[in-house]
């Protein structure tokens, strides 16, 4: 998880600039939760208190975090409607951002569907 957490944040430095950054995870019997710090110094119990912009991205970081430790032979990645909750102008730069992503990382294929016109 230490691996999947130090990956996510990685990312989030790509995507944010290091506005955003998960804290070590907090999982137990009662709970799990993924504290955020933001770039203000404030820290959210969990990313749910998050922008929906934000748990996008979050979620999509993570996934990818943990899919790249799972399997080095068949990385194909699969999306569906993970822009769904973003507003148009970040709607307009999430396959270009995921496509830089991409490149950094070595993805060399990845289903996204998506039913929004800036996709085009």
């Amino acid at each position: 998880m230490n691996k999947t957490l130090q990956l996510a944040n990685d990312l989030l430095q790509y995507l944010f600039g290091g506005y955003l950054e998960l804290l070590p995870y907090v999982i137990n019997g009662e709970e799990f939760r993924i504290p955020v710090k933001h770039g203000n110094g404030m820290i959210s119990d969990d990313i749910s208190s998050c922008s929906t912009a934000q748990i996008c991205m979050i979620s999509m970081v993570t996934t990818i975090s943990l899919s790249l430790q799972s399997s080095g032979v068949f990385n194909i990645f699969r999306f569906d409607e993970i822009d769904g909750g973003l507003d148009t102008e970040n709607r307009t730069m999430f396959f270009d951002t995921l496509k830089r992503m991409c490149r950094e990382l070595g993805i060399q294929q990845m289903i996204a569907i998506s039913h929004s016109i800036e996709s085009n």
